[in-house]
């Protein structure tokens, strides 16, 4: 049985703990999830 959120699409652009926590809640629930990747920075 699908999720209540099947068929949405979830973009992940955060950085700090809270946000992929509740991109994962999402997915759970059904969403696909799009992850960005980290940049690095020069110091």
């Amino acid at each position: 049985m699908p999720g209540p959120l099947a068929g949405i699409t979830v973009l992940d652009l955060t950085r700090l703990a809270p946000g992929p926590f509740c991109t994962m809640i999402l997915g759970d629930m059904g969403a696909e999830h799009l992850l960005t990747p980290k940049q690095r920075t020069k110091k």
